[in-house]
C-alpha cells in the first residue's frame, strides 16, 4: 500500500487508470522489466472489479499536425491522457502561442507541452475549469524558457465517464497580438455590486492570459473619438477588471475594449 510506482485513488466506483508513457514526444520503448498491479479494496465489504494491462508498441497517440489557427475537433474517452494529440511546429521568432479549448460536451481539461506528450502531471501548460465553458494556454518566453523553438503537442483530458467531443486551437501571434476566437465575454454583469461604486462603474471581462487590453470610452455611439481610459494586462487567469471613476454622472457612456501590442 505505501509502495508503488504508480496509483490511481479516485473515490467511489469510476472508471480508473494509468498510463505510463516514455518521457519524449517518439516511439522510443519503455525499460523492460516486470511490471505488477492489483486492487487495494478501501471500503469494508468485499468488492468486484475488472482489471486490464495493455501494452502499445509505437507512438501510443494519434498525433494530428495542426496549422496555425487551424481548428480540430475530436472526440475522447474518459482518462487520465487523450485519445488524440496535436502538433504545432513554432518557428524561432514567435514569444507567445495560444492554446484554446471550446465546444465541449462534457468537462474537459486542455494540456500542452514542448517536445514532448502531456501528461495531467506532466505539462508546459494546463488550464483544469470545471464544467464545459472554454479554456485557454497561453506560453511565453522568458527567463525560464528563452525560446518556444520546437514541436507543441497539446490535448484534452477527460475526467468524466462518457465520451466528450471537443474543438481545439493554437494560434501563434498576429501583429504582436494573440488573437483568441473566442469573443471578450463579460463575466460580471452590470448593475451588480461588484462593479459599481457610487457614480463609479466598472466589469470584469474574460481575455487571453497576458495580452494588453485598451478599454475605451465615448459619449455618443456613433463618434469618431473615443477616449482611451487606461491599458490593463490580463492576469494569469485571463481577466481584466476596473472601475471607471464618476462615469455614472454621464447620462450615456459607451465603452470599447482592443487587444494592443
Amino acid at each position: 500500500v505505501q509502495a508503488f510506482d504508480y496509483r490511481s485513488a479516485n473515490p467511489r466506483t469510476g472508471v480508473e487508470q494509468i498510463f505510463l508513457v516514455t518521457n519524449a514526444a517518439s516511439a522510443a520503448a519503455l525499460t523492460p522489466g516486470t511490471w505488477y498491479l492489483g486492487v487495494q479494496n478501501a471500503d469494508n465489504a468485499p468488492v468486484s472489479y475488472t482489471l486490464r494491462a495493455t501494452a502499445v508498441s509505437g507512438t501510443p497517440y494519434t498525433v494530428v499536425t495542426a496549422a496555425n489557427g487551424q481548428a480540430q475537433s475530436s472526440v475522447t474517452s474518459p482518462g487520465n491522457a487523450p485519445n488524440t494529440l496535436f502538433k504545432i511546429n513554432v518557428p524561432g521568432n514567435q514569444k507567445a502561442l495560444l492554446f484554446e479549448l471550446r465546444s465541449l460536451t462534457g468537462a474537459g481539461d486542455l494540456i500542452v507541452r514542448k517536445d514532448g506528450f502531456p501528461l495531467a502531471t506532466a505539462n508546459d501548460g494546463a488550464n483544469f475549469r470545471a464544467g464545459t465553458l472554454f479554456e485557454t494556454v497561453t506560453v511565453r518566453t522568458n527567463a525560464g524558457r528563452p525560446s518556444l523553438v520546437g514541436d507543441w503537442y497539446f490535448g484534452v483530458l477527460n475526467p468524466g465517464a462518457v465520451n466528450i467531443a471537443y474543438t481545439v486551437m493554437a494560434r501563434q501571434p498576429t501583429n504582436g497580438v494573440l488573437l483568441s476566437t473566442t469573443p471578450i465575454q463579460i463575466s460580471s454583469a452590470p448593475g451588480s455590486s461588484r462593479v459599481t461604486s457610487g457614480t463609479n462603474f466598472g466589469f470584469n471581462l474574460d481575455v487571453v492570459p497576458g495580452e494588453t487590453y485598451q478599454v475605451q470610452y465615448a459619449t455618443n455611439l456613433a463618434s469618431t473619438t473615443w477616449r482611451v481610459l487606461t491599458n490593463i494586462v490580463a492576469s494569469p487567469e485571463g481577466i481584466i477588471n476596473f472601475l471607471h471613476s464618476g462615469a455614472l454622472t454621464n447620462r450615456n457612456l459607451y465603452y470599447r475594449i482592443q487587444v494592443v501590442p
